[in-house]
């Protein structure tokens, strides 16, 4: 928002004093770029017009998300309202496909300081009338003995900023932009993480700039863990990690049957999360595991259609490792064989049952 609120986004202008430049740095932030539908509970209200402070608590959530407080989720801001996206444990859904409302993946991958991204909408589109985006930046930095960090930061609008999962800067709320200073909590001699949480929650366009004067390694495709709605919790997995690699070691694959999908869909069921989550351990546990994701039907409908079906499916499950896992999309690739590798006999809903599955492949 420019003038009367014409251009949406978050700006960062960082002097940081005190940073000393590990020889690997350049500049990178690991990105993931995410969409709320229109329709989302959080967007589309009013203007705040200020920052709005307390939105988030001073820690990041067991899953690597901010936490909503209470104050967030019962009054929230005076214009912009209550947050409302929020797992179990109160961690903000707007950045995870574990939301309950519809929250997708857009793109994922890297992003080279500076930024000056001008229309931070959607993919595919010029405004938000399709959806508000959100963004998860990614990074690390090597800190020297010096105390004092300064940043400065605009952004519109919501825009947080922790370090080593506390809270840094906050600067929340639905506002036009307004580029402040802030000085960084003490921060120690060594390797930091930084994580920047972004979100677009206005209909009046989006955009991001961003540099910093201290240099940053990504790190957005480390690890992390998924976040599970409540009910899944007392969902069992049919593979634990340690079985999963276990099998990878004894045949070089293993299946999974527990990923539900919409029906005639590529919408991954929130029953899902916890087999997911145990991909997501295994990924993380060994950085230099590579998989195929391969998708696969039974034989009801065309071979075409299924062929296509499975390998949207396959990358659904890439794009939920690489959003909720933080797994590095270079390490996954997708491939949809429809009912071509049954396992089974597609005769009977039994044999079907085992044919739609996704098997996952060392390579």
């Amino acid at each position: 928002m420019l003038g009367r609120f014409a251009l949406a986004g978050i700006l960062f202008a960082v002097s940081c004093l005190g940073f000393a430049a590990p020889a690997s740095a350049d500049g990178t932030l690991g990105v993931t770029y995410f969409t709320l539908p229109e329709n989302h509970p959080d967007v589309g209200h009013g203007i705040d017009g200020v920052v709005i402070k307390g939105l988030v608590a001073a820690k990041l959530g067991p899953h690597g998300f901010p936490v909503a407080t209470t104050f967030a989720r019962t009054k929230g801001a005076p214009s912009s309202g209550e947050i409302t996206d929020l797992d179990s444990d109160g961690e903000i859904m707007w950045w995870s496909t574990s939301s309950a409302h519809g929250v997708r993946v857009d793109s994922s991958g890297t992003a080279k300081l500076p930024l000056d991204m001008e229309s931070m909408f959607p993919t595919g589109h010029t405004d938000d009338t399709h959806g508000f985006r959100t963004a998860h930046f990614r990074g690390q930095f090597t800190a020297s003995s010096q105390p004092k960090n300064v940043l400065q930061l605009g952004s519109d609008d919501d825009a947080w900023v922790f370090v080593d999962g506390k809270l840094a800067v906050d600067n929340g709320g639905v506002k036009p932009k307004q580029f402040v200073p802030y000085s960084l909590p003490h921060i120690g001699p060594g390797s930091h993480t930084i994580d920047i949480f972004y979100a677009d929650r206005h209909g009046s366009g989006a955009s991001v700039q961003m540099s910093s004067a201290f240099p940053l390694t990504g790190t957005g495709v480390g690890g992390g863990a998924i976040p599970l709605p409540a009910h899944a919790a007392r969902v069992t997995p049919s593979l634990t990690a340690e079985q999963m690699r276990e099998q990878l070691a004894k045949t070089g694959r293993f299946s999974l049957r527990d990923i539900h999908f919409a029906f005639n869909k590529t919408d991954i069921s929130h029953d899902s999360a916890r087999v997911l989550g145990e991909v997501g351990k295994l990924l993380t546990s060994d950085a230099t595991l590579r998989l195929r994701i391969e998708g696969h039907t039974d034989n009801v409908g065309s071979a075409d259609y299924n062929n296509d079906l499975s390998a949207r499916r396959a990358a659904a499950v890439k794009s939920y490792l690489v959003a909720n896992a933080h797994v590095d999309p270079s390490r996954l690739t997708t491939a949809g064989y429809g009912f071509s590798q049954s396992v089974a006999t597609n005769d009977n809903a039994k044999g079907r049952a085992l044919n739609r599955r996704v098997d996952f492949v060392k390579i």
